[in-house]
């Protein structure tokens, strides 16, 4: 077969994935035979998989991709030049909020080194492995395999894939208080960005910088990053799981105190929160709760912290969003007690009730500490200030490499 109809294949199919086409798999599954045709066949399949999980993300698919991609690599079986497959399959499962799953798949490219796939594959393995890390909570393997990864790039001057592995490196410093840190990523970053023309990497540019804002309380910072970025995206259907981002909108607008734009974005995330697993959930929960709160609904911003808080998968819900949705459930229950002890009732909040069973003391008493330990209250913590939480409470994970993390101060005992 010509190289250039076993190219036309695999584009054909990211093309057909792109635009949403529910015969993906149809057009895709008689190209597999065909791969051990040759090289030049086996280079237009892999990246028509790649296009294909590319393509499910934007049509808000996940599971079609995954499904699609497996079947492909059942076809194939173990080979030396399918690690393209298996990046797909590994950013697909990252989207859905299968962490562990996704990192063991990235594993498998890296550990393999140079024998398994070309470098722009392996690097983007990197930087995808460094985001997993993050949001399990890992942060040290996290931020050292950004740091690794940008090295790299620097030793052989290429600059595509520098803006996601600055971008990972900003996550972790802004989460952990470290702006100096995380805007010195982001800067360095933007420099790769424009020199390469990747437009890709503003996402994770634009995320990073909205969770310095975040954490340093700076509200207006986080609106301008990410309400640029959802009119952007309101016309497609990317799940949350991609880059989750949405309840950070969500709580920085509600701080604003912009309440009508903050259930546009709520009803965005919502829409959106289907196939991005624990993390998704979590994060809508803690901006449904958020909202509801602001806007005096008490009962359904208790059953909203109470649905998030639910007992769920550690390793798939990552320490810290569970620390932020703890805190925000915290907060309420502090805020709804006083007013009832101002109006005489005595009544203190509901044991367990916010924490779905899994926690035996009112989110009230133990000052929203996850690891159960009970901490002293810092005296009113506003709602309004929930994103303050990287200066706040100094959470940051000390994530070791099998994933268990750690929040400091006041989120978590380690």
């Amino acid at each position: 077969m010509p190289a250039d109809v076993a190219i036309g294949d695999g584009q054909g199919v990211g093309n057909t994935a792109s635009t949403g086409d529910a015969n993906v798999a149809s057009y895709l599954v008689p190209v597999v035979p065909r791969v051990g045709a040759g090289p030049s066949v086996q280079y237009g399949f892999w990246i028509g998989l790649m296009m294909l999980a590319t393509g499910s993300a934007f049509d808000g698919d996940l599971r079609r991709g995954l499904t699609e991609v497996g079947r492909a690599l059942a076809r194939v079986g173990p080979r030396r030049d399918h690690s393209d497959a298996l990046l797909a399959q590994g950013l697909l499962l990252l989207w859905s909020g299968r962490l562990v799953e996704a990192e063991a798949t990235f594993d498998a490219i890296l550990d393999a080194g140079d024998e398994l796939g070309p470098l722009l594959t392996r690097v983007s393995a990197g930087y995808s492995r460094a985001d997993c890390r993050f949001r399990r909570g890992a942060w040290d393997a996290a931020l050292a395999d950004a740091e690794e990864l940008i090295a790299l790039m620097e030793a052989g001057d290429h600059d595509l894939v520098r803006p996601m592995a600055h971008g990972v490196a900003a996550f972790v410093h802004a989460c952990r208080g470290n702006t100096a840190d995380a805007e010195r990523h982001l800067a360095n970053g933007r420099a790769a960005q424009l020199r390469s023309d990747n437009t890709s990497g503003l996402l994770w540019l634009m995320v990073g910088e909205a969770r310095i804002g975040s954490a340093s309380g700076d509200h207006q910072r986080v609106v301008d990053q990410l309400g640029p970025l959802a009119s952007m995206l309101r016309r497609s259907r990317v799940g949350e799981g991609v880059q989750p981002w949405r309840a950070d909108l969500v709580e920085a607008l509600v701080a604003l105190g912009r309440h009508d734009e903050a259930a546009d974005a709520l009803t965005e995330l919502d829409e959106r929160t289907g196939s991005g697993g624990e993390q998704a959930r979590i994060g809508a929960a803690r901006a449904r709760g958020l909202l509801a709160a602001a806007l005096g609904d008490d009962p359904s911003a208790e059953a909203a912290f109470a649905a998030g808080l639910a007992p769920a998968a550690p390793a798939e819900g990552g320490p810290f969003l569970r620390a932020r949705l703890e805190l925000a459930a915290g907060s309420f229950a502090r805020r709804r007690g006083r007013r009832r002890r101002r109006g005489g009732a005595g009544v203190r909040a509901r044991r367990g009730a916010l924490a779905g069973g899994a926690h035996r003391r009112p989110l009230a008493q133990r000052g929203a500490a996850p690891g159960g330990r009970q901490q002293r209250g810092r005296g009113g913590v506003r709602l309004g200030s929930i994103p303050r939480i990287g200066l706040d409470v100094r959470a940051g994970c000390r994530g070791t490499r099998d994933g268990v993390g750690a929040a400091r101060g006041g989120v978590a005992g380690g």
